[in-house]
């Protein structure tokens, strides 16, 4: 297997990314491949002010943006969407989240896929996102 590195500077808002692909085989290969599914968590509003009962839609450009980021990071995944539940020191809050299912292979690091958890809650203005990790094994079945 070869691999190719791909450097992309400034895409979007974003900083500087460097990551290496390897060439990815065949389809029909009979061996399934094991790796690191993260799951992450982004909510679709901006956190509300003191003033607002709900907080700003996030805009589509910024999620085009993610996804132009995350085709640097990975080779593909799944958006599903759903509802976050957290407990507070007062209350229970919740929100509509987007579920981002990234599956990296074992070969690639993650590195990149943590900055850029690290990136989106700072650049949403969050106290944290939540970034889920599992092993996976995944087969292509042609």
């Amino acid at each position: 297997m070869t691999t190719d590195t791909v450097t992309r500077t400034n895409i979007g808002a974003f900083d500087d990314y460097t990551t290496t692909t390897p060439t990815i085989p065949h389809p029909e290969s009979p061996s399934p491949s094991t790796g690191t599914r993260y799951g992450l968590h982004i909510p679709t509003r901006y956190n509300p002010t003191p003033d607002m009962l709900i907080g700003v839609k996030i805009p589509e450009s910024w999620f085009d943006t993610l996804h132009e980021r995350l085709g640097w990071i990975a080779d593909g995944w799944t958006v599903l969407p759903g509802r976050g539940y957290w407990r507070g020191s007062d209350r229970c809050y919740q929100e509509d989240v987007l579920l981002y299912e990234i599956d990296i292979p074992s070969r690639n690091p993650s590195e990149a896929l943590l900055k850029l958890a690290r990136d989106v809650r700072r650049e949403l203005g969050q106290e944290g996102v939540y970034l889920t990790r599992i092993p996976v094994i995944a087969e292509v079945i042609a």
